[in-house]
């Protein structure tokens, strides 16, 4: 079972606020639920590794024992990531350091202007409206203090510059925009 994108705003209610929910780079809009059941998977146990939702195709497949490798041609990019082990043993850490999520409006031309995040297993660095977000996640997960309106501690500035170099590594990469 996976979630899709958030509550739409006519229906957001606290802790999420309108405008930070389905259709947004916020918590509210791609943070979602996914519930796998089957064997080989931990019982009644909870993860909080990263995992997108385009790790489901490599999951999938290796559950079925099958190499991504095999199942996608030569010259064809993929960037799912295999989660069986941590549906094995939740305990373990995911093999991704960030995920991505961008939402953008119309054709191709608007990508380079979307609103964007990217996430490690703490912070969380927007871009909406053109205008760049840094949040503590675990401190505050519904994204209420915006932590570049402040000075940074030398951990915030760190998790800031890694997750910025990243970004700016996917977004001008040769399958990016």
């Amino acid at each position: 079972f996976l979630g899709d994108n958030g509550t739409s705003n006519n229906v957001a209610v606290p802790p999420y606020s309108r405008g930070r929910v389905k259709g947004s780079v916020y918590q509210g809009g791609v943070n979602v639920p996914l519930i796998v059941s089957g064997p080989d998977v931990a019982r009644n146990a909870t993860s909080d590794a990263l995992i997108n939702s385009s790790d489901l195709f490599a999951t999938i497949l290796d559950m079925a024992e099958l190499d991504v490798s095999d199942a996608v041609p030569d010259g064809v990019a993929t960037d799912s990531v295999s989660f069986l082990p941590v549906l094995a043993d939740p305990s373990l850490p995911g093999a991704r350091e960030w995920v991505y999520a961008d939402v953008f409006r119309g054709s191709f031309e608007g990508v380079e202007g979307a609103d964007y995040a990217i996430a490690n297993e703490r912070y969380k660095l927007l871009r909406v409206s053109g205008e760049l977000e840094l949040y503590d996640l675990a401190e505050d997960p519904f994204e209420r203090v915006n932590l570049l309106e402040g000075t940074l501690t030398e951990q915030e500035r760190s998790a800031w510059e890694r997750l910025g170099t990243e970004v700016r590594q996917l977004r001008n990469s040769e399958y990016g925009p």
